[in-house]
């Protein structure tokens, strides 16, 4: 999947990887994950087709949450991310990627009942991945 070809990526991005070191995760992080760190996730998205049938470009929408407990550490992470991606086409993984754009990056908190943890803070970065099969 492309979730986990860009998840890939980004633990290799040097940047990012400074910030989260591999805390890169797929739809939900383990029970006791530090902080910060990264949740990417399918957000939908679609397939292009014509009359011929499907064809293979997709274009799923990927948002990948910037995690922190300091709303300066996930913007931090934010923009190191945003840097990376937006406007990327090349190859990730095994896809070829025609581009990637942001187009929406709200900012969301939790904060906590309990008074022996953290509030979180985090930016969600939405992102449309036009991509086709590298092979």
């Amino acid at each position: 999947m492309i979730r986990t070809a860009l998840i890939d990526a980004l633990i290799a991005e040097a940047t990012v990887s400074a910030l989260v070191d591999d805390r890169v995760y797929p739809i939900k992080p383990p029970r006791d994950a530090a902080y910060p760190q990264l949740i990417v996730m399918n957000d939908g998205g679609g397939r292009e087709a014509d009359m011929d049938g499907p064809d293979c470009v997709r274009h799923p929408q990927i948002r990948i949450d910037c995690r922190a407990y300091i709303p300066d550490e996930a913007d931090a992470l934010a923009t190191a991310v945003e840097a990376y991606l937006d406007g990327f086409s090349g190859t990730i993984g095994d896809y070829a990627v025609q581009g990637i754009h942001l187009i929406d990056d709200p900012d969301e908190y939790q904060p906590t009942l309990d008074a022996d943890e953290k509030d979180v803070y985090w930016v969600s970065l939405v992102f449309t991945v036009w991509y086709g099969s590298a092979s």
